[in-house]
């Protein structure tokens, strides 16, 4: 049967054609020489967009040996990327390719313009590469190519990610704290003292939660976290959850509901992490809706465990289905996104879980995590 593809030519060469192109990049023992001594990782591509050279910095980059291991092969498939293999066709051929910045940029070159893209790639290991990525047509001989280097930016990313988090979060709340400081001082009723110092305890509370849950989520990502494993009340958990939510600002004007059906059980998890992801979830959720609207949480016993789910009446269009999970991508401005990027990492990775979304222009949008049931019990 023929290669199917939703986006990028599915062809390849055949295994003479890629042997040729091999061949004929080696022989110019200058231009692999200058590749070789360059500290970015640089390829060529052949125009089924395989490798036919790597210099020795991408071949740390990718972790192997050997050149032999990843020629003929695409970006994609030679760094792990998750959807590299979820289409027979491999890398470029799916509908999250669409809006991948490396495969972008290579079909740009191949029309003649040379150009630089960011990229970001999830790996099957749920580690996730920012790239920054260069393409430019190359000829030898009669044969075309495109010249593809690659700059790892993660570090800028997470500086800015942290940046917006603490000049912007962080401040926020910070200076919700110094505006109810200066009413308490300010107040004579007992009952409005008391009042204020609530609000100061509470305002105080979310404060360190979004300093912990950014430490967290840099642990996470560096494979330092620690799993502190409990019992935990699946309705006691949603409640705690609906009620740390309900009067906060973001909530005002909408409703929270927890689903009548959910089923009452324990389950053995990190309680932190579960009610920081299902508290991600809400949060997004609450912002994706209007004013009067309803967000419904909910959980079920599934033959694959504990999944917990918030639904919400919005529909999510492809362009943001397919990136949805990724770190840094989301629909309300740029160094965001880091939400839903950490309840996949922090599910999947540390939970054991799984994290994936359901979405209709009718039925609206629903979020699940699922976790390990453990066979534990409530009577």
């Amino acid at each position: 049967m023929p290669l199917t593809t939703k986006f990028a030519p599915p062809e390849r060469a055949t295994d003479e054609e890629l042997k040729k192109q091999i061949t004929l990049i080696r022989k110019k023992s200058f231009t692999k020489k200058f590749l070789d001594a360059i500290p970015l990782f640089v390829t060529v591509l052949n125009k089924y967009r395989q490798f036919v050279f790597v210099n020795k910095t991408f071949l740390i980059f990718a972790g192997v040996e050997k050149e032999e291991e990843v020629l003929g092969l695409r970006p994609g498939e030679a760094v792990n990327c998750i959807h590299a293999h979820e289409n027979e066709a491999g890398c470029g051929t799916t509908e999250f390719c669409r809006y991948c910045g490396a495969v972008n940029s290579i079909l740009e070159a191949q029309k003649g313009k040379a150009n630089e893209k960011e990229c970001l790639i999830t790996q099957t290991n749920h580690n996730v590469l920012d790239l920054l990525v260069w393409s430019a047509p190359f000829q030898v001989e009669d044969e075309q190519f495109v010249i593809f280097a690659i700059r790892d930016i993660q570090h800028e990313k997470r500086r800015r990610a942290l940046e917006r988090i603490f000049f912007h979060d962080v401040l926020n709340t910070a200076g919700s704290l110094r505006g109810f400081s200066t009413l308490l001082q300010e107040a004579e009723d007992e009952e409005e003292i008391k009042e204020y110092g609530r609000f100061i305890y509470e305002v105080t509370d979310k404060l360190i939660e979004e300093i912990q849950a950014q430490k967290d989520l840099l642990a996470a990502e560096n494979d330092d976290l620690q799993v502190q494993e409990r019992d935990i009340s699946t309705t006691d958990l949603l409640n705690e959850i609906k009620n740390q939510f309900k009067e906060q600002q973001i909530a005002l004007g909408k409703k929270i509901v927890i689903d009548p059906e959910s089923v009452r059980t324990l389950f053995i998890s990190d309680k932190v992490l579960v009610r920081r992801i299902i508290s991600n979830l809400l949060k997004n959720a609450l912002e994706a809706i209007n004013t009067g609207e309803t967000v419904t949480m909910g959980v079920n016993l599934t033959d694959e465990g504990v999944d917990f789910y918030v639904h919400n009446p919005g529909y999510m269009p492809l362009e943001v289905q397919t990136q949805v999970f990724n770190r840094s991508f989301s629909t309300k401005g740029v160094n965001r996104g880091l939400g839903t990027y950490s309840v996949r990492l922090l599910t999947e990775k540390y939970l054991k879980g799984k994290a994936y979304f359901e979405t209709d222009k009718q039925k609206g949008t629903t979020f699940h995590v699922v976790f390990p049931y453990n066979n534990k019990s409530e009577e």
